[in-house]
């Protein structure tokens, strides 16, 4: 077995996709801009994400 075929076993790279996406979020979300529009969680583009909780915490935090 590889290196890359046991991260993916175990989902690290889920996990990282995770976190690298809302670090994204959160650093369009700092400055004035036009990424407001596109941070809806429902869209399916974030299926692989939704349920990491890095990803949940953002939702929640959007949505209050």
């Amino acid at each position: 077995m590889t290196l890359f075929s046991e991260l993916k076993r175990r989902n690290v790279l889920r996990v990282a996709a995770a976190y690298v996406a809302v670090s994204c979020i959160r650093q369009g979300l700092e400055h004035p801009s036009g990424i407001m529009p596109f941070v809806e969680p429902h869209l399916p583009f974030y299926d692989p994400i939704r349920n990491e909780p890095v990803f949940v915490e953002l939702v929640e935090e959007l949505a209050d």
